[in-house]
């Protein structure tokens, strides 16, 4: 599996500390998730103007396949299964909150969908809104659209944006070739 760091610098922000020891480390888990008509789950936060996968945190012990599934009830209101499970992992290493954030990535098939959202109160402040159903290319061309002010946006959307070209080319490399 391949690690992709995300730092200050790479995003163009003013270049602080190399010394991350004292940061707080955080689990979580992302992934593209398509529907039967082979598009892909994007949800937007309104509060802040972006677009993002599913995913979120994993709790205290948890499967990160079982967090994947729960974040998908959660946020985009359907059952998946997970496919691949070796996408990439990112490495967002925010300076300004002392954070470094671990995405373990994965590709997730709809098995049942039609189902609520069952956003959590920080989702919901965020304006989380139902997903948005789009080919891979139509969902990199929104998030690469997106201009994010706020601190932890950039590095929510350069994640995410890189996830989405992973699985993108995954998808091409698995096609049979004519």
């Amino acid at each position: 599996m391949t690690m992709h760091i995300i730092d200050d610098t790479s995003l163009g922000l003013v270049a602080g500390t190399t010394d991350t020891s004292q940061f707080r480390k955080r689990q979580t888990v992302r992934g593209v998730v398509f529907d039967l008509q082979g598009r892909v789950a994007l949800l937007y936060a309104a509060q802040d103007g972006y677009h993002k996968l599913p995913g979120g945190g994993l709790k205290e012990g948890e499967d990160w396949r079982v967090a994947f599934e729960r974040e998908c009830l959660e946020e985009i209101g359907c059952k998946v299964i997970v496919r691949s499970t070796d996408l990439i992992t990112v490495e967002e290493r925010r300076q300004a909150e002392s954070l470094i954030q671990i995405s373990h990535c994965c590709i997730a098939d709809v098995v049942e969908a039609g189902l609520s959202q069952q956003l959590d109160g920080h989702e919901v402040t965020f304006g989380l809104t139902p997903p948005k159903w789009l080919p891979i290319e139509e969902a990199i061309d929104l998030v690469m659209a997106d201009r994010p002010q706020a601190y932890p946006c950039k590095f929510i959307q350069a994640r995410d944006l890189l996830i989405l070209k992973e699985a993108q080319c995954a998808l091409q490399m698995s096609l049979p070739s004519h």
